[in-house]
């Protein structure tokens, strides 16, 4: 199989495919990351509300992405 040098060489479902499983792997990240910081602020004692609505609010970092990618498609599809 050859190398694909850039993303312009995968085809139209290639390219869906990697950007679902990109966004897939930054809800991964994300979740592992808001349950360390849940761990840890924990610890120190905090109430549990403040650790949910910390945890639950990181998820705001996927919104622009989100947003991009519908942009993107809409453009796409009007064409």
């Amino acid at each position: 199989m050859p190398a694909l040098n850039s993303w312009s060489q995968l085809n139209s479902g290639q390219q869906e495919q990697a950007l679902g499983l990109s966004f897939v792997f930054c809800v991964a990240v994300i979740w592992v990351a808001a349950s360390f910081l849940v761990q840890d602020l924990e610890k120190e004692g905090i109430n549990p509300f403040v650790l949910t609505y910390i945890a639950n609010s990181l998820f705001i970092v996927l919104l622009p992405i989100s947003a991009l990618y519908t942009k993107h498609t809409v453009t796409q599809i009007s064409r």
